[in-house]
């Protein structure tokens, strides 16, 4: 067989869809697989017939498109959906990573990494995807997926990723439309990390809260107020003295 022709994607017009693409990529790469649009198409066709592209979690929202359980050390950044134990994760390098640990460590899974190295066809990887899942009982059907980029959509981000693209998205818009190009990938993060989960931002509002008790206190202590407590003081000092 020839060596197959490593290619580079046509870029997509927004992050949504180019998050699929890098992450296809990244995990080809990772598993030392070569990045030919064949495996891409067949990667995205997994994912997208695995968990789609809105889920609570995994799928490509939660940077786990093949709906990987938690491992020790994967950075994960939390674990529900049906099976109790799918990962989300908070960046792309995390999720790749813990993709393909579990995929490169599972015997079982050998198929699988074997036809990806291999430039294989979909219906050699549906086999090998469906080899593997045949042994805790699953199945999936790949050559009926698509291999386009499915636009990542905010279910599973909760109110606050709503609020956070609410905010950012028409301003990145309005800007590209005059022709400014703005960093859409990481106005993307930004609002990911700031607003996706609730406990950033339960964590951001009880922080802040804090700084600002912390900065009334130290303005009480060393202003008209606390000046007139430690005269009043001072001189109660000195009137028991005497």
């Amino acid at each position: 067989m020839a060596n197959p022709v490593t290619t580079t994607p046509t870029p997509t017009t927004t992050a949504a869809t180019t998050l699929p693409v890098n992450w296809a990529i990244g995990f080809l790469k990772s598993i030392g697989a070569p990045t030919t649009q064949n495996n891409i198409d067949n990667v995205l066709r997994w994912g997208n017939a695995e968990s789609g592209g809105s889920q609570a979690y995994g799928g490509w929202s939660n940077f786990n498109p093949l709906n990987v359980v938690t491992q020790q050390g994967d950075n994960s950044t939390g674990a529900g959906g049906a099976q109790g134990d799918i990962a989300n994760f908070g960046d792309i390098t995390s999720g790749v990573a813990a993709s393909a640990r579990l995929f490169q460590g599972n015997p079982n899974a050998s198929g699988i990494i074997q036809t990806l190295r291999a430039n294989g066809s979909t219906d050699q990887l549906n086999s090998a995807v469906n080899g593997f899942y045949a042994t805790w009982g699953g199945s999936i059907n790949l050559a009926g997926a698509s291999p386009t980029p499915q636009n990542v959509q905010t279910t599973g981000k909760g109110i606050g990723g709503l609020i956070g693209e609410a905010i950012l998205s028409p301003a990145a818009a309005t800007l590209n439309v005059l022709g400014i190009k703005t960093p859409l990938d990481s106005i993307g993060a930004v609002s990911q990390f700031l607003f996706g989960d609730w406990r950033y931002v339960t964590e951001v509002v009880v922080g802040a809260a804090m700084v600002l008790l912390g900065i009334f206190l130290i303005a009480r202590d060393t202003g008209a107020y606390g000046r007139a407590k430690h005269d009043a003081e001072s001189a109660a000092v000195i009137g028991a003295a005497a």
